[in-house]
Order: C-alpha cells, then sequence, then structure tokens
C-alpha cells in the first residue's frame, strides 16, 4: 500500500491531511506503509482534513485541495495575531503626536469588530452546518458532522462557536460524547480548548455520574427515612402524653361516675375544672347548678 511513485511523493510532504474514519485509520498506518509509525524515514505529520468531504472521489479530493490553499496558518490563535497588531497600530499613533487621530464611528481600538455586525445564518458564510444542527439540537447530525470532519471550533462572523449554539442538553451531550470518544486523537485539526466544548463523557465518567446519582439518591431515602422515624416519635410521644394525662383524670374520679347524673362514665368522659361527665348536657347542668348554689 502507497508504493512506487506515490509512496515517493508522500514522504516529501511536510504535512499530510486526512479524511477517514477511525475504523480505517489503521490500514492507513499498517506495517510496511510509508505512513506506518515506524517507518523509516518517519512519515509526515498526519491531521485531520479541516473540511468535510463527503465521498472520497478525485473530485472532493480536488475541492478540498484547493480550500485548504485558501487558510492561513499561524503558530498563535487568530485574535492575538489581531490584537498584537492592534497594538502595534496603538503604539504608532502614540507616538506620532503631530497629527492627532480622529475618533473612530465603531469606538474601536484599530480594528473593526465583526462580531458587533449583525447578520442572518444566510449570509454568514461562516455559520457551518454544524452550526446549524447545534441550535437545532439535531443530536444525531451533530455526531454525523463531526465523523465527517466538521471543526467545532470555528466561529461564525459573531464568534460563536457551534458548542455555544447548543441550546438542549441532548445536543450539548452529542458534543461531549463525541469528545469522549475522540479525546486522545492525534490527527485533530483543532485544539478542545478552542471548541469550548466541556470535558468528554465516556464509559467511565457515565459510571461516576450514576454512582453520583445513586449515592445522591441513598442519601435523599435516608432523610425521609430520618423525617418519618422523627415523625413518628413525636406522634407517639404526644400520644403518650394524652394517655398519661387521660389516666390521670381517671385516677382523680375512682368511682367512674358522672358528677351531675350518677351514670357510669364512657370511654372518652367530658372533664371540667376536677368534675367528670358522661355528656355535654351533664357538663351544662352541673354548671348550672354550681352557679346556683354559689349564690344561694
Amino acid at each position: 500500500m502507497f508504493s512506487g511513485e506515490f509512496a515517493n511523493a508522500l514522504k516529501k510532504c511536510s504535512r499530510i491531511y486526512l479524511s477517514v474514519g477511525r475504523s480505517l485509520k489503521h490500514l492507513i498506518q499498517q506495517p510496511g506503509s510509508v505512513l506506518a509509525k515506524d517507518a523509516s524515514p518517519p512519515p509526515p505529520p498526519i491531521v485531520r482534513l479541516p473540511v468535510p468531504v463527503q465521498r472520497p472521489t478525485v473530485e472532493a479530493a480536488t475541492q478540498a485541495f484547493g480550500q485548504i490553499h485558501n487558510f492561513i496558518f499561524a503558530d498563535q490563535p487568530g485574535w492575538q495575531l489581531v490584537q498584537n497588531e492592534s497594538s502595534s497600530s496603538k503604539k504608532a499613533n502614540n507616538n506620532n503626536t503631530k497629527k492627532p487621530s480622529a475618533k473612530r464611528q465603531d469606538g474601536g481600538d484599530g480594528v473593526v469588530d465583526a462580531v458587533q455586525k449583525v447578520v442572518s445564518p444566510e449570509e454568514d458564510e461562516f455559520y457551518t452546518d454544524l452550526h446549524k444542527a447545534a441550535e437545532e439540537g439535531q443530536a444525531d447530525k451533530i455526531i454525523e458532522l463531526l465523523d465527517a470532519g466538521f471543526n467545532p471550533a470555528l466561529s461564525d462572523v459573531r464568534g460563536r462557536k457551534p458548542y455555544q449554539l447548543a441550546q438542549t442538553k441532548n445536543a450539548r451531550d452529542a458534543f461531549r460524547t463525541w469528545r469522549g470518544a475522540h479525546e486522545e486523537d492525534d490527527d485533530l485539526c483543532f485544539s478542545w480548548e478552542d471548541s469550548l466544548i466541556p470535558e468528554g463523557i465516556t464509559d467511565d465518567t457515565l459510571a461516576a455520574k450514576q454512582a453520583k446519582e445513586k449515592e445522591k439518591q441513598a442519601k435523599k431515602r435516608a432523610r425521609q427515612k430520618a423525617k418519618k422515624a422523627e415523625e413518628k416519635a413525636k406522634a407517639e410521644a404526644e400520644k403518650k402524653k394524652e394517655e398519661e394525662a387521660e389516666a390521670k383524670k381517671k385516677a382523680a374520679h375512682p368511682s367512674q361516675k358522672c358528677d351531675n347524673c350518677g351514670n357510669v362514665l364512657p370511654k372518652k368522659p367530658f372533664y371540667a375544672a376536677s368534675f367528670a361527665y358522661c355528656s355535654t348536657e351533664c357538663v351544662r347542668e352541673h354548671k348550672r347548678k354550681l352557679q346556683l348554689a354559689r349564690f344561694s
């Protein structure tokens, strides 16, 4: 594989852009190939193709080749280059004291901020299908586009990354799941920090999350059980207190007879002061008797 003139051409490359699935990548770097990791001389750096390729055809490869030639590769992020250029421009203006600089209408510091320009997605050439899938919450489409080579670190004209447009949990989890599956890939054309995608979701993180949720539920059940036990103990204490008060009242009337009519008291007699009655009528009647006896 990769022999003859093709192999010689590959050896002369300074960098190779590759668009291939993970399941087929080992065929490209199998032992004996000029791209094998243990090949001598060592093969050129292999990185993921930063543009999507739908089909492995000559036309698609030619189009991708033309797109790559329009890219500018820098050792530092573009915003730092712009910032450095802006700082140099400001220093130059400060050193020139003869001609006062006019005030900019855009309120900038030497660089027009394109992020503030309001454009529709149709007018934004940097608004990719990945941005659209994230904004619409299409989790399956997000995985499909990332597998196809779409760069999650590219910003639209407003400076928004695809992950920042994901409004649903499923869409955000799709980005994190894809990161978890490709965390250790060494052929990515972007950095995870630039993509703003948080920690990837893997089997280990899922297991840790499930264990944490299980522990949380166990603590919740323990709190509910303790609260129920506390309420039960409180109810039993109140019941015991009522029974003791009832026993004390009964002890004050050993005959268990109504103080008004003399009938046997019911299971739950009526008490007023130190008297016991069999009914509310006896309570009122005995009260009148006591009042008459008091004023007679």
